[in-house]
C-alpha cells in the first residue's frame, strides 16, 4: 500500500489530506487533541504486556532450571571424582591385600 494513501470503509483508497500531528500529546481527560489521534490504546497493547510478562516468567523459570542443572553437574563432578578414585583405590587395595 502506498504510504500517502489510506483505506476507507468501502475498500477504496483516497489521498490523505493532512498528516496527523505526531508531536502533540493526548490530554489526560481522555479527549483527543487532534483529529488523527486517540488516547485509547490499541486493542493488542494490553495483550502484548501480558505476553511480555509471560515471556519474562518463562525466561526466569528456564534460567532457574538451567542453574539447578549446572549446580547438580558441578556437585556430581566434585562428588564422583574423589569417591570414584577412592573407591577404585580401595577395591584394588583389597584385592592386593587378599592376594598377598
Amino acid at each position: 500500500m502506498i504510504p500517502h494513501m489510506e483505506p476507507t470503509p468501502t475498500g477504496l483508497s483516497r489521498r490523505r489530506t493532512s498528516l496527523p500531528n505526531m508531536n502533540s500529546q493526548p490530554s489526560k481527560s481522555g479527549k483527543c487533541n487532534t483529529v488523527g489521534e486517540h488516547p485509547q490504546r490499541a486493542p493488542g497493547v494490553e495483550g502484548s504486556k501480558n505476553l511480555e510478562k509471560m515471556a519474562t516468567d518463562v525466561e526466569r523459570s528456564l534460567n532457574l532450571e538451567l542453574k539447578i542443572k549446572e549446580d547438580e553437574l558441578t556437585k556430581s563432578k566434585t562428588k564422583k571424582e574423589p569417591n570414584s578414585t577412592g573407591g577404585w583405590f580401595k577395591k584394588v587395595y583389597k584385592k592386593l591385600k587378599r592376594t598377598l
